[in-house]
């Protein structure tokens, strides 16, 4: 057996002897989480997260009211990974495309916390990389919220230079703002993406029919610690550690907002600072995300003084 199969297999016990069983080793779940088939639902009393961990660990539905925020697994088997709310490692330049199956697409293990406060998924070793991801998923600390917090470990034998990525994908409809950092808007090798900048706060309001036959990107570095997307008179406001604009890898930024050229979906990126991890060690990073109903008659206009006044109030 391998070095790296032989970690994984130690920490997946360690994760599963954090669990009570039943007689019959059925996993204890924590109060707020309900189990359909292989995917746990947690509620929060407004809105339900559902997580699954045999496509990736990752986050498949965001509901509040009668409203999805997050863009469901689509029918087209091509296009079968591009939904939901993933984690990946950055700088991607380490991994290119398409991104690492052990860690993005294939089963994680499921477990909870020793208090019972977190279902905990964990992944395979990824060989090329070294890396494991962690993710806990729990009810956040004030009102509407989730919680999640990754783990990245460096099962590697180099020192490496990594920061965190939380991809979720939306419908391309509705608004995403968020207050502009120190760094101006880039593309890449994408076709720039509609944005504007107003009172110091970046704007966009997705028109998939203004996506060109290739993809369209903006990357630009964020202040205050959050993200905000509104769809539907609902309001998710994501919340993170402010990192500053060098902190991020020289190819990346720390906010990114993706429209896809099948115009299908759109992704609201943003990351953590690099962190530099020698064999052995990990890094956690905590994201909350608030949902809110918005008032009726706001103003969804761009520049929304309203739209502004909510998000910052949810700090």
């Amino acid at each position: 057996m391998s070095r790296l199969s032989c970690l994984y297999l130690l920490c997946l016990l360690l994760v599963l002897s954090a669990c009570d069983k039943t007689d019959n080793e059925e996993l204890q779940i924590p109060k707020f989480v309900s189990r359909q088939e292989h995917n746990f639902t947690l509620h929060n009393g407004f809105a339900t997260l559902t997580v699954s961990p045999r496509e990736g660990g990752r986050v498949i539905s965001l509901r509040a009211g009668d409203v999805e925020l997050l863009a469901l697994q689509p029918k087209d088997a091509e296009r079968v990974n591009a939904f939901g709310s993933v984690l990946w490692s950055s700088p991607q330049s380490e991994w290119n495309w398409p991104p690492l199956s052990q860690l993005n697409t294939n089963p994680y293990s499921v477990g909870c916390n020793s208090n019972k406060t977190a279902i905990v998924l964990t992944s395979e070793i990824e060989p090329k990389t070294g890396y494991q991801f962690i993710k806990y998923y729990s009810l956040g600390d004030k009102p509407e919220t989730f919680k999640m917090r990754y783990k990245i470990i460096n099962h590697s034998d180099k020192t490496k230079a990594v920061a965190a990525i939380e991809n979720t994908r939306v419908d391309p409809v509705g608004v995403v703002f968020f207050p502009k950092g120190d760094t101006e808007p880039n593309s890449g090798i994408f076709y720039p993406l509609d944005i504007q900048i107003l009172d110091g706060v970046v704007w966009h309001r997705f028109a998939p029919e203004k996506i060109r036959q290739d993809h369209h990107k903006v990357m630009i570095d964020g202040k205050e610690g959050w993200l905000a997307y509104e769809k539907e008179s609902y309001l998710l406001v994501k919340h993170f550690e402010d990192s500053k604009a060098n902190q991020a890898p020289e190819t990346e930024r720390e906010i990114e907002i993706f429209g896809h050229s099948d115009r299908t979906f759109a992704e609201i990126k943003h990351q953590s600072a690099l962190h530099n991890l020698h064999p052995g060690e990990s890094f956690e990073w905590e994201v909350e995300w608030q949902i809110k109903k918005l008032p009726e008659n706001i103003d969804l206009q761009l520049g929304s003084r309203d739209l502004l006044g909510i998000a910052r109030e949810s700090q």
